[in-house]
């Protein structure tokens, strides 16, 4: 169902808020899985706005926790995306964390939820 997509979104790193139906954040606080699903990452975009030559260091967390869903090595100067057909699933009650080495870059994340 079109209610259980879900589209994340950072800018510079922070938490990870939800885009809404009409393509904007659905105001600013942190997104949190609901509670009783999971969701499931099916794809990951990075874009830089200040393009380099150095390569980004780019990582998805949960928030607050010092463990890692993934970390990449990107190009600075080019939209990088990542697509996971099995997804990267994130437990019920998570909130998400976006980290660069180079500042200005943005994440997207896109995925569904599912039963627990």
């Amino acid at each position: 169902m079109a209610s259980h997509l879900v589209t994340l979104w950072n800018w510079g790193g922070g938490t990870l808020m939800q885009i809404g139906a009409h393509g904007v954040p659905s105001g600013d606080a942190a997104y949190v899985v609901p509670t009783g699903q999971s969701l499931v990452i099916t794809s990951v975009e990075f874009y830089p706005s200040f393009p380099s030559n150095s390569p980004s260091y780019v990582s998805i967390s949960p928030a607050g926790v010092d463990t890692f869903y993934a970390n990449w090595v990107v190009q600075s100067n080019v939209t990088t995306s990542f697509q996971y057909p099995s997804g990267i699933v994130v437990a019920s009650g998570t909130s998400l964390y976006f980290s660069s080495s180079v500042g200005g870059f943005g994440a997207y994340l896109r995925g569904y939820l599912t039963p627990n």
